[in-house]
């Protein structure tokens, strides 16, 4: 089992729920999760809502 910050995305095609929730918790609380809408107006005029997701 990898932690989630080491997968790739052909290792979530061989991974249930279970496997995903360990490799989630194997990564000791670093990892976020965002939805970027692209119809929703970006939060600032000269940032995209995915730039600001990613920093």
């Amino acid at each position: 089992m990898k932690r989630i910050l080491d997968c790739t995305a052909s290792d979530f095609q061989q991974m249930n729920g279970q496997d995903l929730k360990q490799s989630i918790r194997a990564s000791e609380g670093r990892v976020m999760l965002s939805e970027t809408i692209a119809s929703v107006a970006p939060l600032y005029p000269s940032v995209t809502n995915a730039e600001l997701a990613s920093a």
